[in-house]
């Protein structure tokens, strides 16, 4: 009787073991996962804020494109306008100069009359430059701002939503 009692200790020694060994390694693979889990979730982290970092880098780069480009449109008109005012001085000059007689003051009031219609069209036309710059200009920033930031709000949820699903 012993000896079956000294048996059935024997096994339920060995089968002790074997299940305390079966949870430590389910222990083990539990903190694995734990630990895969948090890497996961850092690597993550690290790839949103360095598609942040390039991102800003972007836009910064973009912001001092269209500086560089406005810049740029107003040394032009300044130098349209320069060009367009020696033009008009020269005409009245020139109109001037031909001022004889009365004939020749209508033909000058004719000139000036062309002169104050080139000049009214050409405001208009800087007024229809500006338009369709300002227009152009808001194209711009939907696609360049306003798409990729939805795009990555889209990108992080699907993101946040796979990683919360673990």
């Amino acid at each position: 009787m012993e000896e079956e009692i000294l048996q059935q200790l024997k096994m339920l020694n060995e089968n002790l073991i074997k299940d305390f060994e079966l949870r430590t390694e389910a222990f083990k693979l539990y903190q694995e996962r734990n630990a895969n889990e948090q890497e996961l979730a850092e690597i993550a982290l690290q790839e949103a804020e360095q598609q942040k970092a390039q991102d800003d880098l972007k836009e910064a780069k973009a912001e001092q494109r269209a500086l560089q480009i406005e810049q740029f449109l107003k040394s032009l008109e300044s130098e349209e306008a320069k060009e367009k005012e020696e033009l008009s001085r020269q005409e009245m000059i020139q109109a001037i100069n031909e001022v004889d007689n009365s004939a020749l003051l209508t033909e000058l009031s004719e000139k000036l009359g062309v002169i104050v219609e080139r000049t009214e069209k050409s405001e208009l036309q800087l007024k229809q430059e500006d338009l369709n710059y300002f227009n152009s200009r808001s194209l711009f920033m939907i696609i360049m701002f306003v798409v990729p930031c939805w795009l990555t709000v889209k990108y992080l949820g699907r993101l946040f939503d796979s990683a919360s699903a673990f």
